[in-house]
């Protein structure tokens, strides 16, 4: 979750789906490889990470504005790999 702009980020099959926390509204829609896994967010780069298990790719989403998302690029991970945290250095997969 983005504590600043009140943003959740969820993972839904295709898509990172942003939603306002205050009043449960969809504000963005980003396109995700299938089978989109677990979200994490670095407030400090406005990063947000989408692990993808169909192809094995992490997708990063920068937050443009509270309510405008892009895809920044989709960073292989390797076989296997769902779920990520956010650490202040970088950016940890499970390695299968």
């Amino acid at each position: 979750m983005d504590n600043a702009t009140r943003r959740l980020f969820m993972a839904c099959d295709t898509e990172m789906v942003v939603v306002n926390a205050d009043n449960g509204g969809v504000v963005a829609r980003v396109r995700v490889p299938s089978r989109a896994d677990e979200n994490a967010f670095d407030p400090g780069t406005k990063l947000a990470f989408n692990a993808n298990r169909a192809d094995s790719t992490m997708t990063v989403v920068h937050e443009d504005t509270p309510d405008k998302f892009s895809v920044v690029e989709k960073v292989p991970t390797g076989s296997g790999a769902r779920t990520c945290a956010v650490d202040e250095g970088y950016l940890v997969t499970k390695d299968t």
